[in-house]
């Protein structure tokens, strides 16, 4: 089992044991919170990963026809749309040439680049109010600016060949160049195509969940075996119980690390608030949300920052990567994630003048 795993663990029986004897210590609240998020996850996760990978079983030959058409791996294409736990890291692993090119593009770049546009940028932009759109929308652009910095350090981590590396990275860094483009010289028309994109996301995840579901009850009618439907469900748990765990690690971080966080505010040169929303990012980019207004510009440009490469980095995310993958592969995951997110707020520090 992964250190940070069996960390997180152990958190989420203290927060169990906190609700099960009335809430003494505080953390049965943060316990709950995680609890919760299974029902979206189960929502979200188990419609896409199960009909994804029936759909790649039954067209091997189409998947293996792309291949030999693109100078690159398809994989990496799945990886840049759709985040791990939305479909990304099945897909692109079904698709991949090799395993580990299967899992740059379904492990590092499904959870930078892939999460940024399925789930970050859409959830975000619908959050914040319009006045901080501009600084919401600058940081998207350092953290995407910075992304190759995780492909790099998640790349090498994994094994894959410094050629197939180079030539996989290509088509990202064209995509991160039009985002960038795009979210600069045109950022309403950007803003709206990324909010229909990620609904769309949305919508289909319920559909075909609602497929799933309907072939359980209906067994005529299914569209995938049993078989990974319980295994898309037990992924579902051990996701909950991580996140149950890295509420509760959010919650004694808060309330034990007070000057170790007002330490990181005064290093960045950000409102207190701003240095809690990267804290909390760790788990969920979420959770940053709320606080985002009362951030000052720096603050709220290097948490937007933050959020493409460095947000869920020991949360939900991780989790999963757990869920699917050994030990090496969730310490690659981490290992790029905050590499990628320490050169997003070097990005945010040396771009984003601090407020006087």
């Amino acid at each position: 089992m992964n250190f940070f795993i069996a960390i997180l663990l152990i958190l989420a029986a203290a927060g169990l044991a906190d609700q099960g004897t009335g809430g003494r210590l505080g953390l049965s609240d943060s316990f709950g919170q995680g609890v919760a998020s299974m029902g979206g996850l189960a929502v979200s996760l188990v419609g896409i990963y199960c009909l994804g990978i029936t759909a790649l079983q039954a067209n091997a030959a189409g998947v293996a026809a792309l291949e030999s058409l693109l100078p690159f791996d398809p994989s990496v294409l799945v990886g840049c749309v759709l985040a791990p736990d939305l479909g990304g890291w099945s897909i692109a692993k079904g698709m991949a040439s090799g395993e580990a090119m299967g899992r740059f593009s379904g492990v590092i770049v499904s959870s930078t680049l892939g999460c940024a546009v399925s789930f970050v940028l859409p959830l975000s932009l619908a959050a914040v109010g319009e006045g901080e759109t501009a600084d919401l929308m600058s940081g998207l652009v350092l953290g995407i600016v910075t992304l190759p910095a995780t492909l790099l350090v998640g790349g090498l981590m994994l094994g894959v060949p410094v050629g197939e590396l180079a030539a996989g990275c290509g088509p990202i860094v064209a995509l991160c160049a039009v985002l960038c483009l795009a979210l600069v010289k045109a950022r309403r028309p950007a803003t709206r195509v990324l909010l229909a994109m990620g609904n769309l996301i949305r919508l289909a995840s319920f559909l075909l969940f609602a497929l799933v579901i309907l072939g359980l009850f209906v067994p005529q009618w299914s569209l995938t075996a049993p078989e990974l439907v319980h295994e898309a469900l037990v992924i579902v748990v051990k996701i909950t119980a991580v996140v149950c765990g890295a509420m509760v690690a959010a919650r004694l971080i808060l309330a034990w690390c007070r000057r170790p966080i007002e330490g990181l505010a005064r290093v960045l040169g950000v409102k207190e608030e701003a240095a809690v929303g990267l804290v909390l990012s760790l788990a969920t980019s979420l959770s940053m949300l709320p606080l985002f207004g009362k951030m000052d510009r720096r603050g709220r440009v290097m948490n937007a920052a933050f959020s493409v490469s460095g947000a869920f980095a020991l949360g939900g995310q991780m989790a999963f990567i757990a869920s699917v993958e050994p030990g090496p592969v969730v310490a690659a995951f981490v290992c790029a994630k905050l590499a990628g997110g320490v050169c997003a707020l070097l990005a945010g520090r040396l771009f984003c003048p601090a407020e006087q």
